[in-house]
């Protein structure tokens, strides 16, 4: 009698891993990234061949940001500009102020504000030829910071230098995601220009129609994104609680059924 409770016990708990088992499982076609959507099998998104049109997209230097200005000359003239200006801008770079100005030693206020990096080099350079010849001007982002957070290989903050920062790029940047990141509900933290307000939407990475929306797709100074992991991982979680659990109770029975036997004897 009691060696068919055992044995019931154990069709039960196989069941209960099948069960679980089969629910844990995170679809291969969860798991792609930038696919179509409208593909319902994982074999057809592998096959899609599909072609998306991208509008440019470019960084606008706001106010509030911080940028590095290289600013050197092959052959230095009366100002030594070069000079200068690197020590001018320190380790921390050139502020940009409110009303959207940096003031470079020399040169003076330049307005930069929504202006590229490109043109922003472009703007000093051409501020910095009144001075100097054969100019050379580097500009960088140094305050585009982006926050990674969540279910991923690595939790860590990402700076873009020219602003071009997509959640790809923050997802590869992160060194990949775990067996149970959920691509289809990223969650996206986006602080407003002002600074004063908060906004919180969510993101399916799994679809290609993301690239059309650039507000969405790349990525802003300050942003945080937290990857959420799938529910299949609490139910993995369970499942492992479950199976530490069965196994304590298949040792007992067995450490019962012996010790009935052996009284028996």
């Amino acid at each position: 009698m009691l060696i068919r409770k055992v044995n019931c016990l154990k069709i039960i708990v196989l069941l209960l891993f099948i069960i679980f088992g089969f629910f844990s499982c995170v679809p291969l076609k969860k798991q792609m990234l930038l696919t179509d959507k409208k593909a319902k099998t994982y074999k057809k998104r592998q096959l899609e061949d599909t072609t998306v049109k991208l509008l440019p997209y470019e960084y606008k230097i706001r106010n509030g940001d911080v940028i590095s200005i290289d600013i050197t000359n092959i052959t230095p003239g009366e100002y030594q500009l070069d000079k200068v200006a690197v020590a001018g801008e320190v380790n921390s770079g050139y502020l940009v102020n409110d009303s959207g100005y940096v003031d470079v030693p020399v040169i003076g206020m330049v307005k930069v504000a929504g202006l590229n990096t490109e043109q922003c080099r472009n703007t000093i350079k051409a501020k910095a030829t009144e001075y100097l010849h054969n100019v050379v001007v580097n500009v960088k982002l140094l305050s585009f910071e982006v926050n990674i957070l969540g279910d991923v290989a690595s939790q860590l903050t990402i700076n873009s230098p020219d602003g071009k920062l997509s959640i790809i790029d923050a997802i590869a940047l992160a060194r990949g995601p775990s067996l149970y990141t959920n691509f289809e509900r990223i969650k996206i933290i986006r602080q407003n220009e002002s600074g004063d307000k908060m906004h919180v939407f969510y993101v399916d990475a799994t679809d290609i129609d993301l690239v059309k929306n650039r507000e969405h797709f790349y990525l802003m100074p300050k942003d945080i994104l937290v990857f959420e992991p799938h529910k299949s991982k609490t139910l993995t979680n369970v499942q492992r609680n479950l199976g530490l659990a069965t196994s304590i109770i298949s040792a007992v029975f067995l450490v019962y059924s012996a010790s009935i036997i052996l009284k028996v004897k």
